[in-house]
């Protein structure tokens, strides 16, 4: 017999999809409110429905044979999975952790294919660009991408140097780089905070603001509409970044390299900004 258990915020298609795949296992587990409580990310889901209504709306699905919300003392009983052959889990951080504390040595599954929800893991995963993006070899913008190199070299980042700039109608409305707002010399002096991580992890603990900010920032102060501007990045922009940009009214964004982050493609799509790769290779 097989099981499934899974925390359930909100239902949504992917979950649908996971369930589908999976018709007809005999058992799957709703994981209730001491799993809340015990894993803080969960907790923070202030916008959770309550397991049991989880349970009534799945269970109108027909997939499964038996649903039951479970506690932890589910899984302290280990006589419960004597019955089951396989037991799968959506492979999240919490999952992980529930099945390396209850379940050792039994035939765990974990289930990668569907995005749930933004676990930790998901959240600092660097994701590969669509391959439908354009790409350009225009003189004008390899221009452009060339200018945001050169001058993310005078950024004293530690780690990482990038350039930004804004155009409007062919022309060159702003150009600027990462840099500490305190002083240059910060993060020598003080050490940088980016030190603590690995490449790609808490890219927003930094103590400098990141080139595209300010952009949109010294447009704001200078009194630039950026509506309908391009900006052409070295470095294809964070996250955080990406939102920014959506919310400034830029319509075109031109990068030479790097990975998207969280939903930052996504939310680019959205808002019907042309992305365009510029290849630099020549």
């Amino acid at each position: 017999m097989k099981a499934m258990f899974v925390y359930v915020a909100g239902i949504h298609q992917s979950y649908i999809n996971l369930f589908k795949k999976h018709f007809g296992i005999e058992f799957l587990g709703i994981l209730g409110s001491s799993f809340s409580q015990k894993f803080r990310p969960l907790g923070k889901n202030i916008n959770a429905i309550d397991p049991f209504l989880i349970k009534a709306m799945i269970s109108s699905l027909k997939i499964f044979k038996r649903i039951e919300v479970v506690e932890e003392n589910f899984f302290t009983t280990l006589t419960n999975f004597d019955s089951f052959s396989e037991i799968i889990f959506p492979k999240e951080e919490e999952m992980i952790a529930i099945a390396e504390e209850y379940l050792s040595g039994k035939n765990v599954v974990f289930e990668k294919d569907f995005f749930l929800r933004h676990d930790r893991d998901y959240s600092l995963k660097q994701q590969d660009l669509s391959p439908d993006i354009k790409i350009s070899r225009d003189d004008f913008d390899r221009r452009m991408i060339s200018f945001g190199l050169e001058h993310a070299e005078k950024s004293s980042d530690i780690w990482r140097h990038i350039g930004s700039v804004l155009v409007k109608e062919k022309e060159i409305a702003i150009i600027t780089f990462n840099h500490h707002l305190l002083s240059s010399h910060a993060p020598h002096l003080f050490c940088d905070p980016r030190n603590n991580f690995k490449k790609g992890i808490h890219i927003e603990l930094s103590s400098f603001i990141h080139s595209e900010a300010g952009v949109i920032a010294s447009a704001a102060k200078n009194g630039i509409s950026t509506n309908g501007a391009s900006i052409y990045v070295s470095t294809f922009p964070c996250g955080p970044c990406t939102y920014l940009i959506a919310e400034s009214g830029i319509k075109k964004l031109f990068y030479s390299e790097g990975y998207g982050v969280l939903d930052g493609e996504d939310i680019l799509k959205k808002y019907e900004i042309e992305t365009i790769f510029v290849d630099m290779s020549f």
